[in-house]
């Protein structure tokens, strides 16, 4: 069980009510990681694969992934440790708005690609980025709502996760 999946248990175990839902949780930080469950069935596919949206190639033009659009290693500065604090404390600045937005409108590329594979009641945002869901929040809804085959799309519930970024080690010790 990898560490995404891990976070997804804990989120099940701390919260019953998702055991009878079919759940995306999205795994936001350096990179992007997902699992998927199904009335509290965490799916792992054949290979262990099963959800990993963030490897999904968004763009034909050089292949690019999810993660080349919406990672938080896309947009950190070289050398920069604590950039989310910065960005955190300069939230209204131009250059942040630009960042969210573009992080935004990647995730929500990414999200509604999978909403189209799992079909999920609810999405959870966890992982390093999840204090941004707020900010990129009327971004990813604006792609759903621009993009989605039908308006219920664009309601499905997206929430932050209620677990701290020590998720994935609780849930690999319920596991």
């Amino acid at each position: 069980m990898n560490d995404t999946k891990a976070m997804l248990r804990y989120e099940l175990w701390r919260n019953p009510a998702l055991r009878k839902k079919r759940v995306l949780f999205i795994a936001w930080g350096t990179g992007i990681g997902s699992a998927f469950s199904d009335n509290g069935k965490i799916y792992e596919g054949r290979h262990g694969l099963a959800g990993e949206i963030g490897h999904s190639i968004i763009c034909a033009d050089g292949l690019k992934s999810l993660e080349d659009y919406a990672a938080g290693r896309v947009f950190q500065p070289k050398g920069k440790a604590l950039w989310l604090q910065d960005l955190i404390k300069n939230k209204n600045s131009k250059r942040t708005k630009l960042i969210f937005k573009k992080l935004g409108e990647g995730l929500g590329i990414g999200i509604l690609n999978a909403i189209y594979h799992y079909d999920p009641d609810i999405i959870i945002i966890g992982g390093g980025l999840y204090r941004f869901l707020p900010y990129t929040l009327p971004y990813i809804r604006r792609v759903l709502s621009e993009n989605a085959l039908t308006p219920e799309i664009s309601k499905i519930k997206i929430r932050r996760s209620s677990a701290t970024e020590d998720a994935g080690v609780l849930g690999a010790v319920l596991g």
